[in-house]
């Protein structure tokens, strides 16, 4: 298959195959119970490379992970919906992280948008 081409729909899988074939993972935010946005990028990553997360390079080489929580977390007496996302690369992806904490993965460096 060559790059731009799409998968064929007649032998698509489904699930994280599917994910896995169309180089896309994520992860759902806000009802992610008490995973943190730094384990929900480690597990996204590692499902979309087929890889254990303890074979990844360390996330902070990437982004603090700590402060990637601290942005993704809940303020206390504060609710409201978050926007914005932030990307960054690591282990060879794009990462996004959306105001919800949702986490998508795509195989492949950022993009620039300039």
């Amino acid at each position: 298959m060559h790059s731009g081409e799409r998968p064929d729909a007649t032998a698509a899988p489904n699930g994280d195959d599917a994910e896995r074939l169309l180089g896309v993972a994520s992860s759902g935010g806000g009802g992610g119970g008490d995973v943190p946005p730094s384990q929900r990028v480690l597990r996204t990553v590692a499902s979309l490379l087929n890889v254990d997360s303890l074979e990844l390079p360390p996330l902070y080489e990437s982004v603090d992970p700590d402060a990637l929580d601290a942005l993704f977390a809940e303020p206390d007496g504060l609710s409201g919906t978050r926007t914005g996302t932030l990307s960054f690369a690591y282990a060879g992806c794009t990462v996004f992280v959306d105001g919800d904490g949702s986490v998508t993965v795509r195989e492949g460096g950022v993009e620039s948008g300039t």
